[in-house]
């Protein structure tokens, strides 16, 4: 019994001075690294996942090729974003435009472990009735028609979390390791039109959902949104949510507790590639959960 106890103390220490090792000679690497060979790697890693790394500002950006676009877009995403671990505001904004329903929907809140916000156009094949257009799938405008979008995240003091512009289909922002709650993020959303009649379509439906005049801007062809608490009705996920912002929480405190012989995100993250693959996966994908909700979108519309 005793020899047995030896054994494993022994196989213990040893496997600790590995471990050791181990960390030692990747934070060497890490450490070797320049910043282009930084930004190179973890592009060529993420890329698939639909996201490219913009070190320079330490934000997660979707790609204008995303596998996601392939997916389209359905209410019943957000109503199953708790079950990701993604808490969220949403505020969806219907408006016709050449004889197609389109949709702008604006999203802030706490992705896993990452605050982000995020901004896609989409649109139908045809003009909708209202009754159809919480179950219809939307898909991501062509390259042709997408519009230049601007946006900067604000957190509960006023500083800015972060600001970003681009030409997409769908912008999504996202900076890791970073908590916050919805509520208390305020996204000022900037859309540019390529002219007047989808520009003054989409204001039209901003004044239906409940913003007033005072609260859209205009300059020209673009439009300017505060967007604070959402004008139209949440998912129903109070439980789900408290559930998914403790695990939230609980697993930025472990990222930071893991990755702590770092401190800058790019380096946390190499370190997590390198270090524990698997777990490095999962805080980036969620591409399998995102399927699932795909096919039982395309189910529940084959059986209408």
């Amino acid at each position: 019994m005793y020899l047995f106890f030896g054994i494993l103390i022994l196989f213990l220490i040893l496997c600790s001075l590995l471990n050791h090792y181990r960390q030692k000679r990747i934070c060497k690497k890490i450490h070797c690294m320049t910043v282009e060979e930084k930004s190179s790697i973890l592009n060529s890693i993420t890329e698939s996942f639909g996201y490219c790394y913009d070190i320079c500002s330490d934000l997660f950006v979707t790609t204008l090729d995303a596998w996601q676009k392939n997916f389209g877009y359905c209410r019943l995403y957000d109503e199953a974003a708790a079950s990701m671990n993604m808490v969220f505001d949403c505020e969806p904004i219907y408006f016709n435009y050449q004889n197609r329903t389109w949709l702008i929907e604006f999203w802030k809140g706490q992705y896993g472990i990452n605050t982000g916000a995020e901004v896609g156009i989409y649109r139908a094949d045809s003009i909708l009735h209202a009754h159809e257009l919480s179950s219809t799938l939307f898909f991501g405008v062509s390259e042709p028609e997408m519009l230049p979008v601007s946006y900067e995240l604000i957190d509960k003091d006023g500083d800015t979390v972060f600001q970003y512009s681009k030409v997409h289909w769908w912008l999504g922002t996202f900076r890791m390791g970073l908590f916050s709650h919805p509520e208390n993020l305020r996204l000022k959303i900037s859309l540019t039109f390529p002219d007047e009649e989808m520009k003054r379509s989409y204001i039209n439906s901003l004044l239906q959902v409940g913003y007033s005049v005072d609260e859209i801007y205009v300059c020209r062809q673009t439009v300017s949104v505060f967007f604070t608490s959402p004008k139209t009705a949440q998912p129903l996920r109070e439980l789900r949510t408290r559930i998914a912002q403790w695990k939230n929480k609980k697993f930025i405190q472990f990222y930071h507790y893991f990755t702590k012989p770092f401190v800058h995100n790019a380096d946390r993250l190499l370190y997590l590639y390198y270090f524990a693959p698997r777990l490095f996966r999962s805080v980036l994908s969620s591409r399998g959960k995102y399927r699932r909700i795909h096919k039982k979108t395309i189910k529940k519309q084959n059986r209408k």
